[in-house]
């Protein structure tokens, strides 16, 4: 495949190149590139690595947690939205619900769409004060692997709250064996996120949510992740998990290159607005939010490309977007074959116009989805 006359975004900046796929591998990429294979004119568009959501919980009235068959349905869906491979991501709250969703995603992966990259473990390993999070349970080696039948080879990220008993030996054994270290769902200080760095770990949970709020008297988390250096810090960027005002702060803190976007999204994603039970809590969704009825946030439900809108209309360039959204998050996570338009990488590409909508999303160099 050859996708010609686009602008082509990798390293920070748009390119007036062509892209050659073969084998389903970027094979070459350069000015005035011919041949006889199959031709996209992007003529007017933007090309982008195909993306990664590195958070997201389903889509489509379904939890990856709760299914295979939901896990199917995710990938079947997710090229609309430019998204070519992602991380199951589920908040379950022990070791029992945790091993059924990670038996179901397993049983899913090598499905037909966007790709299962692995698993994201956001919980049960919690420190929240607040009612909606009642279960606080120390991490330990022996609990980690009961949740994942011993088996850590596809776990890619697993999040803890600092403060937990144990929580520093666990990030030295758990960043050993290969799992990205998170931090999240805690009231933990700013001397905690140093020292959880100092042991390995390199994300912040979706970053703000799940978190003690801010306290200017107090060296609290949020203070401790916007100044630690090492830490990527995934946004939710739809505008409603976190303010705007806070997602400029993070960028003006933590650089353009160490914040990750993510969608956070669930079940809700592509459903009509009403009140529905997510898990055992009733959700209300309503005006693009899902929150409890008591008003409290609870999910996502905003696609990847629609959430790239948001931020550019909040004044970001399209520079800052590509960096942002097309190539962070592979970084984060230590994708090394996809998140970049390179020669010898993964040939997933997205085709978009320069408002940002998904117009074509390729595979392996094959057309996967086209808007009408």
């Amino acid at each position: 495949m050859l996708i010609k006359n686009g602008r082509v975004f990798y390293n920070g900046m748009y390119h007036d190149e062509d892209v050659r796929i073969r084998d389903g591998v970027i094979a070459e990429i350069g000015i005035g590139l011919v041949g006889d294979e199959e031709t996209i004119d992007a003529a007017g568009k933007l090309v982008y690595a195909g993306f990664l959501d590195t958070h997201i919980h389903g889509c489509n009235g379904g939890e990856c947690s709760d299914s295979t068959e939901a896990v199917i349905k995710a990938s079947e869906l997710l090229p609309k939205f430019g998204v070519t491979g992602y991380l199951p991501t589920f908040s379950l709250p022990d070791a029992d619900t945790v091993r059924t969703a990670v038996r179901n995603i397993r049983a899913a992966k090598g499905c037909p769409g966007a790709e299962v990259l692995g698993m994201h473990i956001d919980s049960p390993f919690r420190y929240r004060s607040i009612a909606y999070y009642p279960v606080k349970v120390p991490p330990t080696r022996e609990y980690t692997l009961d949740m994942v039948d011993g088996d850590l080879s596809d776990i890619r990220i697993i999040s803890v709250a600092p403060e937990l008993p144990g929580s520093m030996e666990w990030l030295d054994w758990v960043v050993k064996e290969g799992v990205i270290g998170e931090i999240g769902h805690t009231e933990c200080t700013a001397d905690q996120v140093k020292e959880a760095a100092d042991h390995g770990a390199t994300l912040l949970n979706h970053f703000y949510n799940g978190y003690a709020p801010m306290d200017h008297h107090v060296s609290g988390v949020l203070a401790g992740g916007l100044i630690e250096d090492r830490l990527f810090a995934q946004l939710t960027c739809d505008g409603i998990h976190v303010a705007e005002a806070f997602i400029k702060l993070t960028v003006r803190a933590k650089g353009i290159h160490k914040v990750v976007p993510v969608t956070d999204c669930s079940q809700f994603l592509g459903m009509p607005e009403g009140r529905y039970m997510r898990r055992d809590k009733e959700v209300i969704f309503k005006d693009g939010a899902a929150r409890d009825p008591n008003g409290k946030l609870v999910t996502g439900a905003h696609p990847y490309d629609e959430n790239m809108r948001t931020i550019r209309a909040m004044g970001f360039t399209l520079e800052e977007v590509g960096t942002m959204f097309a190539e962070n998050p592979a970084i984060s996570i230590g994708e090394s074959k996809r998140g970049k338009i390179e020669v010898g990488r993964k040939g997933d590409l997205v085709i978009m116009d320069t408002d940002l909508f998904v117009k074509q999303t390729i595979m392996d160099g094959k057309v996967v989805y086209a808007a009408e």
